[in-house]
């Protein structure tokens, strides 16, 4: 027995050494848990016009709807739950029925042997949520594998104000006829797919469903957390990248939302929308994220731009670099609290965004807004580094003109803002490994998708 416990234990040190088992950890350690596999931060929902206590316009569900929403998870596992959020709301709301099943072909049609009832609260069928609250649904027996969509589908007897919804990262339909189709392959033949355009920004209506958590081994999981420059197909590259390479562990969750600033909340017609500020939001949309390890932070932008926008003209005073500084060093402390390892990403140019607004151009830009961004950026990349404000920083200059640069390479960029497939590929495969808990060299996303973002 003896001469076998040595033989076991040789052979688990050769496999640790070959790297075939990691330093540490041996075949009996896993460990299952839940992690974040995907995520569209709650805002709260709605038009006002005025002020603060103004008119309000919101959008409703009509009594005897169902609504599907499909998401994409970043991470599969063997059990499955949903966060539902009635946060921003004024009154309570109440799912009569919902289910999670596979994507079908299209978005609005799921595979019918897959249809799952969801429940709550230990096995009842609906679920009633007061205003400003939250709430998990039941472990679900439920098998998702990684970038393969889901779809959720809920039902509601009563007619329904939407004050609380995410506007990324799914795509959400409301059946044409009436009734209870929670258990049903298809939503009818006509659906009505909930989302609009501004802009270059499409803003997709997800209501009340902010969170998929699954139940994997040695599970954990790592936010995009930012604006509208996160808002975007990122997350879903950098989980290919992790997959591509072997790495089935990681949960990728994105959460940021369109507008969204570091120190204020939104503010104009739609500031709503905006949502608080990030300092204010970041440990319900980051930090409570389930098996959180890791933050990959992309914010500050809108802080300069927005005061220097036409609509928001006498509004907003200008922020200087010294005040978001101020607000990154916050953030730090905020993360270290949590236990949570923070990398902070260098300010991206603007130059060639005028920020369509009602139809007209709404930003000029100014070597003004320019500066105090660079102002940021050489803080980040040399007082904070050796001051350790952070664990790392991810260096995008490599995004930029190098002809020009306050503007980004033409081909990244859709509006001299947002990144283009080709910007958020490249902007993938410069943030360092470290930054999610990998700790060797992976093979570029782009590598993989066969695609040069340089070109």
């Amino acid at each position: 027995m003896k001469r076998i416990r040595k033989t076991m234990c040789l052979l688990l040190t050769v496999l640790m050494l070959a790297g075939i088992i990691p330093m540490g950890m041996t075949a009996s350690a896993a460990t299952y848990n839940w992690a974040g596999s995907w995520g569209s931060p709650a805002i709260e929902s709605g038009v006002t016009l005025g002020e603060d206590e103004g008119i309000h316009l919101q959008d409703f569900i009509p009594a005897g709807s169902t609504l599907r929403t499909t998401v994409t998870p970043t991470i599969g596992g063997t059990q499955i739950r949903l966060k539902f959020s009635n946060l921003f709301g004024r009154k309570a709301i109440t799912i009569d029925a919902a289910s999670v099943a596979h994507t079908g072909e299209t978005d609005d049609v799921v595979i019918a042997s897959s249809i799952t009832p969801v429940t709550f609260n230990g096995g009842y069928k609906s679920v009633t949520l007061a205003a400003g609250s939250e709430i998990y649904s039941d472990a679900i027996p439920f098998t998702t594998k990684a970038l393969e969509k889901i779809s959720i589908s809920t039902y509601y007897k009563k007619t329904t104000t939407i004050y609380t919804e995410g506007l990324y990262g799914g795509t959400t339909y409301l059946a044409a006829s009436l009734g209870d189709r929670t258990q049903q392959e298809t939503m009818t033949s006509v659906a009505t797919r909930l989302d609009f355009k501004s802009g270059t920004i499409t803003y997709h209506t997800i209501p009340f469903l902010t969170r998929v958590d699954v139940y994997a081994e040695n599970a954990y999981s790592v936010v995009l957390l930012g604006d509208s420059t996160v808002t975007n197909d990122m997350y879903l590259y950098l989980a290919q990248k992790l997959h591509g390479n072997g790495i089935h562990n990681v949960g990728v969750v994105m959460s940021g939302i369109i507008g969204n600033a570091l120190l204020r909340k939104g503010s104009g017609l739609i500031g709503k929308v905006y949502g608080v500020s990030l300092l204010e939001r970041a440990k319900r949309d980051a930090f409570d994220v389930a098996g959180v390890k890791y933050i990959i932070v992309k914010i500050g932008i809108n802080d300069v731009l927005h005061p220097m926008l036409d609509s928001n003209k006498g509004k907003l005073p200008m922020m200087t670099a010294s005040e978001i500084i101020e607000g990154y060093k916050e953030l730090s402390s905020q993360a270290y609290a949590e236990n949570v390892k923070m990398y902070l990403c260098t300010r991206t140019p603007f130059k060639g965004y005028e920020r369509a607004f009602m139809g007209s151009k709404d930003l000029t830009w100014t070597q003004e807004g320019e500066d105090i961004l660079q102002e940021i950026n050489s803080w980040v990349k040399v007082t904070a580094t050796r001051l350790n404000y952070y664990d790392g920083y991810i260096n995008l200059d490599n995004l930029r003109d190098p002809k020009d640069n306050a503007k980004f390479r033409d081909h990244m960029t859709s509006d001299g803002a947002h990144l283009t497939s080709y910007g958020q590929i490249a902007a993938v495969d410069l943030i360092p490994e470290a930054a999610y808990g990998v700790y060797r060299e992976l093979t570029d996303v782009a590598t993989i998708l066969k695609i040069d973002p340089y070109i």
